[in-house]
């Protein structure tokens, strides 16, 4: 069998608001069935008693960030990069400390380990948020993070970073996003080293400043780290990036939350728990967690509420909780199993803002909104975030009904004969884009909290 793939990003629909006349595409190709069950649980403790674990109870690894050296064509530890310095934190001449024009953009998106043509996906998922990044409000001096769960790595080595110049010949999304050249011109990658077979990565634009201990006067200030999530049986974790601002530090985690019903309703609230301290850690004036949130019961829908989390959802902020409680609860009451007859791909579940069931084939699952930001802002903070509610779409989904197109033809065919064509999704999933102004804080006499005041200019 020989197989061609084709590189560009194909499209069914040209996306408007106002274009809803369009038929269902048909279905992708069968998905690769990856097992998921887990092995036998030696965590015993029930929701309600899995207590939120702290930073320090967890093995701490992390690899990074790394820069790509024009020099020598490689990735290299940011600290020891001899070319883009004046993109560089802690080089002669660094930038501004504070995030560029007040903006953050923020894009989260579990890319799919388990699908065929792992790295042709992933060449295209970067290709596409390339373009959706080129496209206003953004500009090129826009701040942006993009953080990736369920990249691939077929050949993990321990946790050291595999460079793409050294003869690897593996297959997975690591090596694509290694050797894409905007990846390379753009970002600051972390972290290239994660432990089993798939995880997290951030990439962060050279724009921004990521904080170091020399940085700041704060011990808890890392600039880029990696914790253990509690209880975890998938190898999950929460991946953090410390950003300096103008008036502190802005923490940002990728987080992949545990699979599954059962143990994984058990140990969620726990896992987000960690992960909301780690915003709140003194010297952090604000911060934004973000990623796979697996919200596939109940329970999960108002997690960002329990008194040891206490985090913002954005979608929650945007449509008001009355709504977006009514709207997660009809995940389960509808029972939609199938995506046939759904109507058009820009109304795939988007009042609910479903990230997930619409691109993963058949499945015993129902759409959901599975994927989520949630950010908190401190007290006493100098700076903070706000959501920028200005744009046409606050919150908006990417990767609706794109896919790329699989080429296929019998070994010794020549090469004019017309090939058999496969359209496989980007991910199962949707990926979330939102831009959070960076804004000072205004403390109000008398008053025991503090006020928002937008300063974008």
């Amino acid at each position: 069998m020989r197989i061609r793939v084709s590189t560009i990003i194909k499209r069914l629909f040209t996306f408007t608001h106002n274009d809803m006349s369009q038929a269902v595409p048909p279905s992708p190709p069968p998905l690769r069935v990856v097992s998921m069950e887990p092995g036998p649980s030696t965590c015993t403790t029930t929701a309600a008693s899995v207590a939120p674990a702290r930073p320090k109870d967890h093995p701490k690894f992390t690899n990074g960030p790394y820069i790509f050296s024009a020099t020598t064509s490689s990735w290299v530890p940011l600290s020891s990069a001899s070319d883009n310095l004046s993109s560089t934190p802690g080089a002669a001449s660094p930038p501004r400390p504070h995030v560029p024009n007040d903006t953050i953009t923020l894009i989260t998106w579990n890319i799919d380990f388990g699908s065929p043509y792992t790295r042709t996906r992933c060449l295209s998922i970067l290709s596409h948020l390339r373009e959706r990044l080129n496209t206003p409000p953004n500009t090129s001096s826009t701040g942006t993070m993009i953080l990736l769960q369920e990249v691939y790595d077929p050949e993990p080595n321990g946790g050291k970073v595999r460079f793409i110049n050294q003869g690897s010949k593996e297959q997975g999304a690591m090596a694509a996003i290694l050797e894409h050249e905007w990846v390379q011109r753009k970002f600051v990658l972390v972290d290239t080293g994660f432990p089993g077979g798939c995880g997290t990565v951030t990439l962060v634009s050279k724009n921004l400043s990521i904080a170091t201990a020399q940085s700041s006067s704060e011990e808890h200030v890392r600039g880029c780290f990696r914790i253990r999530a509690p209880h975890t049986i998938f190898d999950r974790d929460i991946l953090g990036v410390d950003l300096l601002s103008s008036g502190g530090v802005l923490r940002i985690c990728n987080v992949h939350l545990e699979s599954l019903a059962g143990h994984g309703t058990k140990v969620r609230p726990a896992q987000l728990a960690l992960a909301a301290s780690l915003l709140k850690a003194p010297g952090v004036s604000a911060g934004i967690v973000a990623g796979d949130m697996n919200a596939i019961q109940t329970p999960d829908f108002t997690l960002h509420k329990h008194n040891d989390i206490a985090l913002r959802d954005v979608w929650v902020d945007i449509v008001g909780d009355e709504k977006a409680l009514e709207l997660d609860s009809q995940n389960v009451r509808n029972k939609t199993k199938r995506t046939e007859n759904i109507g058009p791909p820009n109304a795939w579940g988007k009042e609910a803002c479903h990230t997930w069931g619409y691109q993963s084939g058949k499945t015993q699952f129902y759409p959901r909104r599975m994927d989520k930001i949630m950010y908190c802002v401190n007290k006493a903070a100098e700076v903070g975030l706000e959501v920028v509610k200005e744009d046409p779409e606050p919150l908006e989904r990417v990767g609706v009904n794109v896919y790329v197109e699989i080429k296929e033809a019998e070994e010794g065919d020549s090469d004019g004969e017309e090939e058999e064509e496969e359209r496989v999704w980007l991910s199962d999933h949707f990926g979330l884009i939102v831009r959070f102004a960076v804004v000072e804080m205004k403390k109000e006499e008398g008053a025991g909290e503090v006020s928002l005041m937008v300063n974008r200019d």
